[in-house]
């Protein structure tokens, strides 16, 4: 490809097992709004390389910082390979040559991402919020990816937006993400601020949680959350270093009836769509658990081998990894679901998920943006101070109940946008927060 063919000729004469190139030229505008009013305005355009290259199972992959002059930083590579040892779990890249007729090409979203400021941002401040900040991005990426053996071009991007609301002491949080088939207009997303806005206020006046067993209704935004967080230990790579609660359990029962989780890579609705891994695999649908049953874990061809199976598209070429999650929806409205709770809590979002147990799945969070106690299907009232601490497979486990209603949703840590819908669990263990 001829955008990396300065980078091929200087790889060709290396004398290397295998050699990826993968240069992303990407455009991106930027709003952000704080303290009630917009005040930064961006625009950068940016072009980037990364290079993976092995010489028998010696592995390296780096940037590349000079696209247009790149030998001294590609001879610092391959000296730097030199001197590693071989890796004895790496067991090499596809060796498939594809067809690439049928991605489909995408252009930069229009949109005046100015407007979708102000007007996210009028509807928090309408709505009696005493401020709000926020970002709008609109980003688009073509990547040229070459192999020895397949080149191909693609786009990835979306329009992304968030808002943050604040009313006294209390906080809302509401984000969106859009992706190339998206038709949701700048008037739906108005109610972004309303809604943020409300949960600030909902949360105004507080009360200090207690620890315990909770059934937890969580937003997507949560779900969302511990599901991007959680979703290394679905990686081949993390079953076979023993840092995942799902070894051995391909064909087990993992997660209640009411859990069916698919990477869902050519959704274009959403924005962390893609259309071929990073190995130049084309990428597709993929059920990860179906009916609480896990069906596969996520495959390069290098795990595939090792694993005796077949690549899934989820390259990472040395760690698998998922592009765009989907929890399906159930058949509930997230209001049926309130109302049928006895006593719990609701909460809405998450910060500082870290896992202290991978193998087991063992987490904590701290729930923000909105934590309400719920009493005979009614809002009761607000908490703060307390943590979620319990594990991937015990959450899995106790969902009862799915909504109808689905977000694209992604918070700031997260590694890739999702789609969560309202998730009812269980006995969910809940500790203070110091």
């Amino acid at each position: 490809m001829d955008v990396n063919e300065n980078i091929l000729k200087i790889l060709r004469n290396k004398d290397l097992s295998e050699y990826v190139v993968a240069t992303s030229v990407t455009d991106t505008d930027q709003v952000r709004f704080s303290a009630s009013s917009k005040d930064l305005f961006n625009h950068w355009s940016e072009k980037s390389a990364a290079i993976f290259i092995s010489r028998g199972r010696k592995i390296f992959s780096t940037t590349i910082s000079n696209v247009a002059a790149p030998e001294s930083e590609i001879d610092r590579a391959v000296s730097i390979l030199n001197t590693l040892p071989e890796n004895s779990n790496y067991m090499g890249m596809s060796d498939s040559k594809h067809s690439y007729g049928s991605l489909r090409k995408f252009k930069k979203i229009d949109a005046d991402i100015d407007d979708v400021a102000s007007t996210i941002l009028h509807s928090a401040l309408d709505s009696g919020s005493d401020r709000a900040a926020g970002l709008v991005y609109n980003e688009f990426s073509t990547v040229y990816l070459d192999t020895q053996i397949n080149e191909v071009e693609y786009s990835e991007g979306g329009l992304h937006v968030l808002v943050r609301s604040f009313a006294g002491e209390g906080t809302g949080q509401e984000s969106t993400h859009l992706g190339f088939d998206s038709r949701r207009s700048v008037k739906n997303l108005e109610k972004m601020g309303r809604e943020a806005t409300e949960t600030a206020k909902l949360g105004s006046k507080f009360s200090e949680g207690k620890p315990g067993k909770y059934d937890i209704l969580m937003s997507p935004y949560l779900v969302g959350n511990l599901m991007t967080y959680g979703s290394s230990l679905f990686s081949a790579y993390s079953v076979d270093a023993g840092m995942s609660c799902f070894e051995d359990k391909i064909g087990q029962k993992v997660a209640s009836g009411m859990v069916n989780l698919v990477d869902d890579p050519l959704n274009f609705n959403g924005d962390a769509a893609v259309q071929v891994d990073e190995e130049a695999t084309p990428t597709r649908r993929l059920p990860m658990i179906e009916d609480g049953i896990l069906k596969t874990y996520l495959h390069s061809t290098s795990t595939a081998r090792k694993f005796g199976t077949k690549t899934t598209g989820n390259a990472g070429i040395i760690s698998p990894h998922p592009w765009q999650l989907n929890l399906l929806p159930g058949k509930e409205s997230v209001d049926e679901i309130l109302h049928e709770m006895k006593h719990g809590l609701f909460i809405k979002n998450a910060w500082y998920t870290r896992f202290q147990d991978y193998r087991n799945g063992i987490f904590s969070t701290v729930p923000r943006d909105g934590i309400f106690t719920v009493e005979n299907g009614e809002i009761t009232g607000s908490i703060r101070g307390i943590r979620i601490s319990d594990a991937i497979p015990s959450i899995l486990k106790n969902i009862d109940k799915v909504s109808r209603e689905q977000m694209n949703v992604k918070w700031w840590q997260e590694i890739h946008s999702s789609f969560m819908p309202y998730v009812l669990a269980r006995d969910v263990n809940v500790s203070k927060s110091f």
